[in-house]
């Protein structure tokens, strides 16, 4: 019997040293060690850190600090949707369909707890409606600064 893929989805992976870092290796490590196809999915970090086997996918416009979603942070937080919004998050829309499509469950480490990239927190939920994510677990570390000021 075919074990499940999964993919792990977050900001940024290893080689960045990080608390969420740390647990997306761990989980692939464990999966990867139980026998499951594992893919992780990022905007930042590499294969460093990573078990063999892992396949790692680098989509630069998820990383909270790309250039495209800062412009876009800075004008949501003047209360200002800008287009800009629904041109990135149908960027990455598109680039995450078929990598999820391909995945038996996504976990989406922090990103539907946190403000850090509300374009890809729109596509995800897209790609949800969709269809091309059939089970998904929210992983969540920690909440947004927006409802805990000493977080991020």
């Amino acid at each position: 019997m075919r074990k499940p893929h999964v993919t792990l989805l977050h900001y940024t992976a290893p080689p960045i040293v990080g608390g969420v870092e740390n647990v997306i290796a761990q989980h692939a490590r464990l999966l990867v060690n139980a026998g499951y196809p594992v893919t992780i999915v990022t905007g930042r970090g590499g294969t460093e850190g990573i078990p063999a086997g892992v396949h790692v996918v680098v989509v630069p416009t998820l990383d909270s600090e790309h250039p495209e979603n800062l412009e876009i942070v800075r004008a949501l937080e003047t209360n200002a949707v800008p287009p800009e919004f629904d041109t990135l998050r149908g960027s990455i829309e598109r680039m995450l369909a078929p990598i999820c499509a391909d995945s038996d469950i996504v976990i989406v480490h922090n990103v539907f707890n946190f403000h850090f990239n509300l374009p890809l927190t729109a596509a995800l939920h897209r790609l949800l409606d969709q269809g091309f994510i059939r089970r998904m677990v929210a992983w969540c570390h920690d909440i947004s600064r927006y409802v805990n000021p000493c977080s991020g």
